[in-house]
């Protein structure tokens, strides 16, 4: 038995590869606090015994997708900006951040295309300013988004193509 701080969002976010057990959470604070959901990514041995971990990712935004592809581990939070996280795993006691793209819109999946690229399905998202948004723009879901990123550089992950399937409401 082992135990990680925070909610796992689904299956895509545990993983097992080589002898290592991969779990990204989000942690959401408690009512009465004042602080913000941050995630995490945590690696275990095959006792469970924590052997890295990576966190306090994203301060204020939670979770929409994860996947682990081999020694990567792949993130996207969302408040109003997606970041796509790059997180390298290739020795399980010091996970890091290796690199993270920012660009409007979020992934809710990520699909594996091959070993550098990565599909992502979600919303494309407009940032519009209103009279109660202290003048940041507040998001506002628009289309069904597929992107195609290339992580074949880790530290530099770019959005290779994107396209955004009907409108505001489309499923």
């Amino acid at each position: 038995r082992g135990s990680v701080p925070g909610r796992v969002l689904n299956s895509f976010c545990m993983d097992e590869y080589g002898e290592s057990f991969r779990i990204a959470t989000t942690v959401y604070p408690d009512v009465w606090s004042e602080g913000a959901e941050t995630s995490g990514v945590y690696t275990f041995d095959r006792q469970l015994e924590r052997q890295g971990s990576v966190t306090g990712l994203a301060p204020g935004e939670r979770i929409y997708a994860a996947r682990f592809m081999g020694d990567r581990g792949y993130l996207v939070t969302f408040e109003r900006i997606d970041p796509l996280f790059v997180v390298d795993l290739s020795d399980p006691e010091t996970p890091s951040v290796a690199g993270q793209l920012k660009i409007p819109g979020y992934s809710s999946y990520l699909h594996p295309f091959d070993a550098n690229h990565v599909i992502g399905f979600g919303k494309d998202v407009k940032l519009a300013a209103t009279p109660w948004s202290g003048g940041e723009g507040v998001p506002f879901e628009q289309g069904l988004k597929l992107s195609l990123f290339d992580v074949s550089n880790i530290g530099d992950p770019v959005e290779l193509h994107s396209t955004v399937l009907g409108a505001r409401g489309s499923q």
